[in-house]
């Protein structure tokens, strides 16, 4: 499953900065760079995966007000301790920017914001607008590839995308293919939201693990789940999203009367996904995800590798960071999942 053709550098030369150049992004728009983008400001959720392509945090200047809060506060503020003091990149609500004032007066070689969210810089013509577009996987070769040309980091995107990979082969071809796919549904707040439809690219990723979203036809990204719906889809495994703010984990779902007839309550297996730098989204962090579900999904499977080695050789390569054993207790989310069977298979090794 190898993306891009071998390239043996890990990182690309600058490109010189009197260099003039012209990128197209995802909305098929012209973006001329002088030389490389050192200069950013971002308002898209998207820091995580331009930093790591860049390598480093120094070219971004100013980011959303949310950003700022995630870094202060997840294993991203470690990796990345600028991104905490960074200057804030002022929006409306969410990731919509509030007006173009102080994108003239910063003057930042590159903005990165939703496309439907770019009406303000399009009217008057930001020559450094960089329009994403907000149905995009972080996993997708097409943004990280955008990203590389704007830092003049290509090749190293060709190295995050090959050991990406070569990870997701592995873990494909340790899961088993004979037996129906597990059928599993998501949960991302105490109101029972679904990931359905909008989740498509984890969709297509849980396919490959031999296992189905049941709620993937659903398309309304919020509001309360109807209980009676909820309990049609009877999931074999539930799965809760990690969101740094979300005080949501398993055991409130088993404490949950409306919730003891399903499979996956009846039998222990509702786990709160792993939280890491990434939103363990993007090459770097997707592949400890799969990795994660595969063996709750399929408790059969012997990995090659153990989880915690993955995530210890991941971060120490990618990001030259080494995980203490209580990070990666809190990244796989331990005190929460270890009332959950099988997740015994994370814990510590003794010495």
């Amino acid at each position: 499953m190898v993306l891009f053709s071998a390239l043996p550098p890990r990182l690309a030369e600058p490109v010189s900065a009197d260099k003039t150049r012209v990128v197209h992004d995802m909305a098929g728009h012209p973006v001329r760079l002088e030389g490389t983008a050192r200069k950013v400001m971002i308002f898209a959720p998207m820091l995580w995966h331009y930093v790591n392509v860049d390598g480093s945090d120094k070219h971004v200047f100013a980011i959303a007000k949310y950003m700022k809060k995630e870094a202060q506060h997840t294993l991203f503020g470690k990796l990345y301790p600028g991104a905490a003091s960074k200057d804030e990149a002022l929006t409306s609500a969410g990731a919509v920017p509030l007006g173009v004032e102080q994108v003239l007066l910063e003057r930042p070689d590159a903005v990165l914001s939703w496309t439907g969210f770019a009406t303000g810089l399009e009217n008057i013509r930001y020559p450094g607008l960089v329009k994403l577009d907000s149905d995009a996987s972080p996993a997708n070769a097409v943004l990280y590839r955008l990203f590389g040309e704007l830092a003049g980091q290509s090749q190293r995107v060709q190295w995050l995308f090959d050991r990406y990979g070569r990870q997701v082969d592995d873990i494909r071809t340790n899961v088993p293919s004979g037996s129906q796919p597990a059928k599993i549904i998501v949960l991302s707040s105490d109101r029972l939201y679904l990931w359905g439809a909008n989740a498509a690219g984890f969709n297509a990723n849980l396919r490959l693990l031999n296992a189905e979203n049941v709620a993937a036809g659903v398309k309304r990204q919020n509001g309360d789940t109807n209980i009676e719906t909820l309990l049609g889809f009877d999931p074999e495994v539930i799965f809760i999203a990690s969101y740094y703010m979300s005080a949501f984990f398993p055991a409130d779902v088993y404490a949950d009367p409306r919730l003891r007839s399903l499979r996956a309550v009846k039998n222990r297996r509702v786990y709160r996904m792993p939280a890491g730098a990434s939103r363990m989204e993007g090459p770097v962090e997707l592949p400890l995800l799969m990795a994660w579900m595969a063996e709750l999904l399929h408790p059969e499977i012997t990995p090659k590798i153990r989880l915690r080695e993955m995530i210890r050789q991941t971060y120490q390569e990618v990001y030259g960071y080494a995980m203490s054993e209580r990070e990666m207790d809190e990244l796989l989310q331990i005190e929460h999942n270890n009332i959950s069977v099988n997740y015994e298979r994370f814990a510590r090794v003794p010495t």
